[in-house]
């Protein structure tokens, strides 16, 4: 099992962990298996981490549920290395203003017409958002990019907290959970609640 470091600490670009395991990938591809690592994997609408782990480069990350496989280019170090991963930063600012922003932009329509996002994707050059609208008029993408920017302007706190499954405050989510176990859940004060294993920002501003 693969302990995610980014959880907990979105800011986090460099951390040490040890190989547990090698992965053999489709087109002669090879993967590394750590005990922890900061790399956030493609999942969830969101793209992969970047950056290196020792001295070969991470060009992709795979979520597969209980572990994450680093797909890497290079010699690959011996199972039980200690290894120094490094995150490629301005990537990893990139995908947490874009996340925390779809949160954001996902609340204001679903407030001010009551439409739900049925889903998103960040993308390299444009980021998507498939809603449940009818009708959207120019007055009305107007209308949400001016609110969705006066609550990035107002600085709200981002947090993140962990709810236990049956507690009363799942209810209050944007989006109903259906899945057993803890739900880590990402908070933008007086604006947003919503389940999400995505990075985000720690203050919209």
């Amino acid at each position: 099992m693969t302990r995610r470091l980014y959880y907990d600490d979105t800011y986090a670009l460099e951390f040490r962990s040890r190989v547990v395991d090698h992965v053999e990938l489709d087109a002669g591809a090879r993967g590394i298996v750590l005990d922890a690592t900061a790399f956030y994997p493609t999942s969830g609408g969101q793209m992969n981490d970047r950056g290196e782990i020792g001295a070969v480069s991470v060009v992709d990350v795979i979520d597969e549920g209980s572990r994450i496989v680093h797909v890497v280019e290079g010699e690959v170090p011996a199972v039980g290395t200690e290894v120094e991963g490094r995150i490629d930063g301005v990537r990893r600012a990139h995908h947490r203003q874009q996340h925390t922003g779809q949160h954001l932009l996902s609340r204001v329509i679903e407030d001010g017409y009551g439409w739900p996002t049925l889903s998103s994707r960040l993308g390299e050059t444009m980021n998507t958002l498939e809603i449940e609208a009818k009708e959207m008029s120019p007055d009305m993408i107007r209308e949400i990019e001016d609110r969705t920017n006066r609550v990035v302007w107002s600085g709200r706190d981002v947090r993140v907290r962990y709810l236990e499954e049956g507690e009363a405050e799942l209810q209050g989510l944007r989006k109903k959970v259906d899945r057993a176990g803890p739900v880590r859940v990402i908070e933008v004060e007086d604006v947003d609640r919503c389940a999400c294993g995505g990075t985000h920002v720690a203050n919209t501003s």
